[in-house]
Formats: structure tokens, C-alpha cells, sequence
């Protein structure tokens, strides 16, 4: 399995390692526990993420994530075309 977390609101401290907010923490593979220390008396959010690992290639261009260029370039040709409906 591997491991993610998203701090949204504000700082928090994981693993004995401080993070800031808006910051995304990769972790990869784990085997222990995911330990959180919140040092504040407002609520902290923590968005985890974790499964498994994912192997195939991963394109980004604009709005869209792809595994290859030639998905990307299908992808615009369908918003072009209205495929995506009315946005």
C-alpha cells in the first residue's frame, strides 16, 4: 500500500514531521501506522489517501490526466466536439 495526506486548513505534525498548510505529503510504501500530532486547539483537517501502488504512465495537460499523449489529444477533441456536454 502506499500513503498520502492533504493538509487543507492549517499545519499539523505527522509521523514526528511537521507539515504546512495546502502542503501534500507523499509517504509511498508504509508499514507502520500513520501517527498524527495536532499542537493547536482548533480542529485540523487531514485528508489521507492510500491504495495500491499504481504503475501505469500518468499525463497531465490542462484539465485532463491521461496514461498517454494520444488520450490527451482524444480528450480535447471530445470537449471540442461538445462529447462532454455543457460545462
Amino acid at each position: 500500500m502506499e500513503y498520502a495526506a492533504l493538509l487543507p486548513t492549517r499545519a499539523a505534525m505527522i509521523n514526528t514531521t511537521t507539515y504546512q498548510t495546502g502542503e501534500f505529503i507523499e509517504f509511498g510504501k508504509m508499514k507502520e501506522l500513520l501517527k498524527s500530532t495536532i499542537k493547536s486547539e482548533l480542529a485540523t483537517d487531514i485528508i489521507l489517501f492510500g491504495g495500491e501502488p499504481y504503475t501505469e504512465p500518468i499525463i497531465a495537460r490542462g484539465p485532463f490526466v491521461m496514461n498517454s499523449d494520444l488520450e490527451i489529444a482524444q480528450a480535447y477533441k471530445d470537449f471540442h466536439a461538445g462529447k462532454y456536454g455543457i460545462i
